[in-house]
């Protein structure tokens, strides 16, 4: 009896941890790219992942996500196109949309793909 407790308390801590935050997902620029694929267009929705971003033609794993002020600021190092660069996002995400916003001040919204 004790075994099967601790097997079902080690069982719902682990699924806590696994969690999805709320930016994961699938996210695109208008809500008609969500149905593209890379093999018709260009214009094809974002994955975001508790490991990064990863767009059309590159991707971003992140280095460290924290949670701040109901969001979430995630830095970078990202690669595309034959360059490497860091970025810093500020992520929000109300209801189904997220606004990225990057270190610039320029933001972009997405709407999230079902």
């Amino acid at each position: 009896m004790r075994s099967s407790i601790a097997l079902f308390g080690a069982l719902v801590v682990s699924g806590a941890a696994l969690a999805a935050e709320p930016y994961e997902g699938k996210w695109a620029a208008e809500a008609s790219w969500c149905k593209n694929t890379p093999a018709t267009t260009d214009a094809v929705p974002i994955t975001v992942s508790a490991k990064g971003i990863k767009g059309y033609e590159s991707s971003c794993p992140f280095t460290s996500v924290t949670q701040k002020d109901g969001s979430y600021v995630a830095k970078a190092k990202c690669s595309g196109e034959g360059e490497t660069w860091t970025e810093t996002y500020v992520m929000k995400v109300e209801g189904r949309t997220l606004t990225l916003t990057y270190e610039d001040g320029s933001s972009v919204k997405f709407v999230k793909c079902k």
